[in-house]
């Protein structure tokens, strides 16, 4: 009969060992893996851990502009409350209100400017980029090649393996320089114009304060009209923000998928020919068990590359 492969939690490690297999000397053995260390060493697990970094990030994003959302959401309900108190206190809440639609305003124009220095980056830096995947394209090539001989030696294929992680990683050094001089080139298209709107919205400051206090008519306050377009509009942006979130989520649950599976395609290939009966995830206890996590992290790189 076929042994049979079986992934397990530590829990089920407790049950399963304790209870079926006993202590009978012809029982196969078992064996274990650490699958996060498995994880870490396959190819996209820097992706993977930059995909889960911008979910973050969105959500983040997102909790922020709902927090500032409901914030200038009370303040414009505020501002109908105030009308009874005098023109002073109106004209303070009206001062807090367009300072912080004219925020709102700079924010996003600064936004736009750096997506387009990004991009003025980017090409810039377009043929450093392509020279450096060049350069290594061929080393990369050949040394993946000589991973799919059949005649290397165990010893001679660690050897390869491990001149391809020194290639990769000098690739990932030399691409992660060309990451660093586009920040350079983005922050220094955009250090003059963050202290450019820094100085616009201290003059619209003194614009604003002067404009309010030279009213000498009645209160323009907000309307009620626009009171209940306030958590519509909001609701839509929130939305909206949620949608990107779940793209990004579907994103990473999709990359995490394909690194799982091909750790799980490596593990089957070690075991194939050896008689485990079990073979257990992310042991907890001390459970005596063949480790086969590097065989598989060789495995990986074999795989995913």
């Amino acid at each position: 009969m076929r042994w049979l492969i079986c992934i397990f939690t530590a829990t089920a490690l407790l049950v399963s060992a304790c209870g079926n297999l006993g202590m009978k000397k012809d029982t196969p053995s078992i064996a274990v893996i650490d699958w996060q260390k498995a994880m870490k060493a396959h190819p996209k697990y820097k992706r993977l851990t930059q995909s889960t970094e911008a979910v973050e990030r969105a959500t983040r994003l997102r909790d922020e502009q709902l927090s500032l959302g409901r914030k200038q959401l009370q303040l414009l309900d505020n501002l109908t409350k105030m009308k009874l108190t005098g023109k002073q206190n109106y004209a303070e809440a009206e001062f807090a209100t367009r300072m912080a639609e004219r925020e709102t305003a700079e924010n996003a124009r600064l936004r736009k400017l750096e997506r387009a220095a990004i991009r003025e980056a980017d090409a810039q830096l377009a043929k450093d980029k392509d020279a450096v995947e060049e350069v290594y394209r061929l080393p990369i090539v050949n040394l993946r090649i000589k991973l799919e001989s059949v005649k290397m030696t165990t010893s001679a294929r660690a050897a390869v393996v491990k001149e391809l992680d020194d290639v990769l990683q000098a690739r990932e050094n030399d691409l992660a320089g060309i990451a660093r001089k586009r920040n350079e080139l983005v922050d220094k298209k955009m250090t003059p114009e963050m202290v450019a709107a820094h100085k616009s919205m201290a003059d619209y400051a003194k614009e604003l304060q002067a404009e309010l206090l030279g009213k000498s008519m009645g209160i323009q306050g907000t309307t009620a009209e626009q009171l209940k377009q306030g958590p519509a509009e909001l609701e839509k942006l929130i939305a909206s923000m949620d949608k990107q979130i779940d793209l990004k989520k579907q994103s990473h649950d999709k990359l995490l998928d394909s690194i799982n599976s091909d750790i799980e395609s490596a593990l089957k290939k070690v075991t194939l020919h050896k008689k485990y009966v079990l073979v257990l995830k992310d042991v907890k206890a001390n459970i005596s068990g063949v480790d086969v996590t590097d065989d598989v992290c060789t495995e990986i790189k074999n795989i995913a590359n």
